[in-house]
């Protein structure tokens, strides 16, 4: 084993036994599949419990969202945009592939990874994307079911759905 290899498997263990903040590890996990929820998300203490790290895709996700807090497309938009989350800015609408990353087809009510350490409980409504559906007059975005069975979904960018703030990764595709 490289020494780079057993720095980077002592992090980890250090990390899931919480000898080290989540930031100090490497993160390097974009090619696997991380099927243990405990393995796989992160609650971050730097963002005051309020956020999670999913080692699988390196985004950090807000933990509670919803709220009844209802917004067309671009309102999203707008929303994230001005959300403090752990005292940090950067707050962004999830593509439409980053929301179905959280999904799992086995689970129902809600459609998550079994032992998630998400509260989903607040949402009343679909949550946006930031992924516009190409060829639809009036324009539509794709919205993901994250409170009974994660059916993906789109609508026409005026109605109202809730929205899901994340933080990392690539950007929006959206708007």
């Amino acid at each position: 084993m490289s020494t780079r290899s057993g720095h980077s498997l002592a992090a980890a263990v250090a990390v899931v036994l919480g000898a080290v903040p989540a930031w100090a590890a490497p993160l390097q996990s974009w090619d696997k599949k991380i099927d243990d929820a405990d393995a796989r998300f992160v609650v971050l203490s730097d963002f005051d419990g309020d956020a999670v790290l999913d080692r699988e895709t390196q985004l950090v996700w807000h933990r509670a969202p919803g709220g009844n807090l209802l917004r067309t497309f671009s309102g999203a938009f707008n929303s994230c945009f001005a959300t403090v989350i752990g005292n940090r800015l950067d707050w962004r609408v999830p593509s439409m592939a980053e929301l179905s990353s959280l999904i799992d087809r086995t689970q129902q009510n809600p459609p998550l990874p079994k032992g998630h350490p998400f509260d989903v409980s607040a949402l009343t409504r679909d949550v946006w994307s930031s992924t516009t559906v190409p060829g639809t007059d009036p324009e539509q975005a794709f919205h993901q079911d994250m409170r009974n069975d994660g059916f993906l979904g789109n609508s026409v960018k005026d109605n109202e759905l809730e929205v899901w703030c994340v933080r990392g990764g690539g950007g929006a595709d959206g708007e």
